[in-house]
């Protein structure tokens, strides 16, 4: 998929399937985080893992070619501030939380 949409996109990722645990993980952090003055998220949360960004001249016609399932295993999530500048993002790490099965 692409953010904000596939004609236009920004942002590449690969959509992750549905999983409530995962969507409650969300919430429970947008809950966590308001009490200290981060704002809720008001668009709707597609889980997903980013592949990259587009330099702004990428147009497609229609849907990008799906590759084959893969299936794979969270152990832990980070929490990670993206700084994007004028050569690209720089990505640093904040927090680990290590995920209990």
């Amino acid at each position: 998929g692409g953010f904000p949409n596939l004609q236009r996109p920004r942002i590449l990722y690969a959509g992750l399937s549905e999983n409530p645990g995962l969507s409650a993980l969300q919430n429970e952090i947008d809950e966590g985080l308001e009490p200290h003055g981060f704002e809720r998220e008001t668009r709707s949360f597609i889980p997903h893992v980013t592949i990259g960004r587009v330099n702004g001249r990428m147009r497609t016609t229609g849907p990008l070619p799906i590759p084959e399932k893969i299936r794979f295993t969270i152990s832990e999530i980070a929490v990670v501030r993206s700084v994007l500048g004028r050569t690209g993002s720089t990505y640093s790490p904040l927090h680990t939380f290590t995920l209990g099965g």
